[in-house]
């Protein structure tokens, strides 16, 4: 059973059980705004995601469920995407680009369950 609360890859990530299938995505308004702006250049927004193919970085447990996650993916030869999505809807929150050689050492680990 999970804990709830947020965890994070870099501090504590349970063990997930990760499925190889395509997940079909339908965005937010908020989402396509962010693709179009995205500081590195507009996102192409994949139709389908494969979270096997990719690095979940970041999960929110509501009710001992998966309901959010941050997933990140390579995108192009220079930048990953991340996409926040809701679990069960599979609706993509936002989405944006970082460089594939970011390694984001601002974390603010008090926010995470320590394990």
């Amino acid at each position: 059973m999970l804990k709830d609360g947020l965890y994070h890859s870099d501090v504590y990530m349970p063990k997930l059980k990760v499925s190889s299938k395509n997940i079909r995505l339908s965005y937010t308004q908020h989402a396509i705004f962010a693709s179009q702006s995205d500081r590195y250049n507009t996102i192409r927004l994949p139709e389908v995601i494969n979270l096997s193919q990719g690095k979940i970085i970041e999960l929110e447990v509501v009710n001992s469920k998966p309901h959010k996650l941050v997933v990140r993916l390579p995108y192009d030869a220079h930048c990953d995407i991340c996409i926040v999505m809701l679990v069960a809807e599979r609706i993509v929150k936002t989405v944006w680009l970082n460089r594939s050689n970011d390694t984001h050492r601002t974390l603010d680990r008090s926010k995470y369950i320590q394990g």
